[in-house]
């Protein structure tokens, strides 16, 4: 175990980044639970992964679409699944030329029936207004739990990586989109995810450690300019956390020798080879560069030692124009995930198994969509809304990896007509990040105040 008061020391430059914390919950949402039992797979996994889709993904269409056409116009896959998989995944698998003879990535319908599936996950269950749909405010949920949230829960897990392990390193968020999971203050500042934009963050790197001549790309005037108009663009309460996820993407410059192995240039180093696995393999198996590619980063950082990583992907905002736009999202969304579980099986990892056998894998977003038409399934644009229906207020998020247990399982059901959670046994959002702790090992009533999902591993 590492001596934490060395470990501050050696990363004291961050105390600057310090904000007064503090998290605001909604009094009006449920009865809190000060207390509650871990679950059954309470400290069974080492690492977790979170797909974060921006701009409210209708995931009724996408993860839970065995309902009516206005739900989901279409369509869904014949699978052994309790949950409707959606006819936007392709079905085809992925044959491998690098790979061993006869090595296959299966598609997402065929893996279908191992992902369990949250049918209604809501900001607000039990509340009988409209659901929560803003933008502002529901990425602060779904990365620190409360609606004006200062920490991201990856912190909470950085800090307990730092106080139980030799060697630190940090949870990481790949993807712009996903820059609220980086949010830290006071002295969870400490431990903020490093962002990343991207795997072509370390095609730019030189080797010089000197600060103003690194050539990471997160660094450069330009995107600290972009950084800069996108934190001015938010409402003036958001801004000060928005700077305190751009003052992660600084915090990179410590970890600057560990991202110069070369197994992370994942574009630029196709024979660097890590857990006997090449560069070259891994981008076969993760071939776009939406979803996959910023999985195949998630993969190297896993084996790097980052306990958590959120893969961010945005424009899912999808008022009009759906129906050709969210195709290529979701079948590159759906590669993503069928190929996590491909590689993680093939990688030995340090505590023995398998990374399969120690990572839990969840996808969320802000929230669903609605607004559409009982005949067409969209809207007068050829999209959908986010109006605060049940459709919009329910997202559907599945879950993955050697701890689920429930694999094919239908958690917490929607009305098929109505997309209202069955009974009005809704997940609360905030259960999502307990649940990821809990596999960890962290006791999640410390920080949030709705218990982990003991259904996802009790089958």
């Amino acid at each position: 175990m590492s001596n934490k008061t060395n470990h501050l020391s050696r990363r004291g430059f961050l105390k600057a980044a310090t904000i007064g914390a503090g998290a605001i919950a909604a009094p009006w949402v449920w009865v809190p639970k000060k207390a509650f039992a871990v679950s059954p797979a309470f400290g069974k996994a080492k690492h977790v992964i979170v797909f974060f889709a921006g701009g409210g993904m209708r995931t009724s269409a996408v993860f839970n679409g065995d309902v009516a056409k206005q739900y989901n116009p279409y369509g869904i896959h014949n699978t052994k699944a309790d949950w409707g998989v959606s006819s936007l995944f392709s079905p085809d698998p992925l044959e491998l030329m690098t790979w061993g003879p006869g090595d296959v990535v299966p598609s997402f319908p065929d893996i279908a029936n191992e992902v369990a599936m949250l049918g209604a996950v809501d900001h607000a269950p039990g509340y009988m207004g409209g659901g929560i749909t803003s933008h502002n405010t529901t990425p602060l949920r779904m990365a620190t739990g409360y609606p004006g949230g200062l920490n991201s829960f990856l912190s909470y897990v950085g800090q307990w990586k730092a106080a139980t392990s030799e060697k630190y390193i940090p949870p990481f968020v790949v993807g712009n989109q996903a820059r609220t999971f980086s949010m830290g203050v006071g002295e969870h500042a400490l431990y903020r995810a490093v962002s990343l934009s991207g795997p072509g963050d370390f095609s730019q790197l030189t080797g010089d450690f000197d600060a103003d001549d690194s050539g990471l790309s997160w660094n450069s005037e330009l995107e600290k300019a972009l950084d800069t108009s996108f934190m001015n663009s938010r409402p003036y309460h958001v801004r000060q956390k928005v700077k305190g996820t751009m003052q992660a993407k600084d915090d990179a410059m410590e970890f600057l020798e560990t991202f110069l192995d070369p197994a992370l240039h994942l574009t630029t180093q196709p024979e660097a080879s890590l857990g006997g696995i090449t560069n070259e393999q891994l981008l076969e198996v993760f071939p776009d560069d939406h979803w996959c590619q910023r999985a195949a980063m998630a993969v190297r950082l896993l084996q790097i030692g980052s306990p958590i990583v959120a893969v961010g992907q945005g424009g899912y905002d999808m008022h009009s124009n759906e129906e050709m736009s969210l195709r290529p999202k979701i079948e590159s969304m759906g590669r993503a995930m069928s190929g996590l579980k491909f590689v993680l099986q093939r990688l030995e990892h340090p505590e023995g198994g398998t990374y399969w056998d120690h990572t839990m894998i969840y996808a969320c977003t802000e929230f669903g969509r609605d607004g559409t038409y009982p005949d067409t399934g969209w809207n007068n644009g050829g999209g959908a809304d986010h109006q605060g229906s049940p459709a919009s207020r329910n997202q559907s998020c599945p879950v993955m990896g050697g701890p689920v247990t429930a694999g094919g399982k239908l958690i917490a059901p929607t009305d098929p007509m109505s997309y209202a959670a069955v009974d009005g046994n809704a997940v609360h959002s905030q259960s999502l990040l307990s649940t990821a702790l809990d596999v960890l090992g962290i006791k999640s009533d410390q920080y949030l105040e709705a218990p982990p999902i003991h259904e996802l591993f009790e089958v």
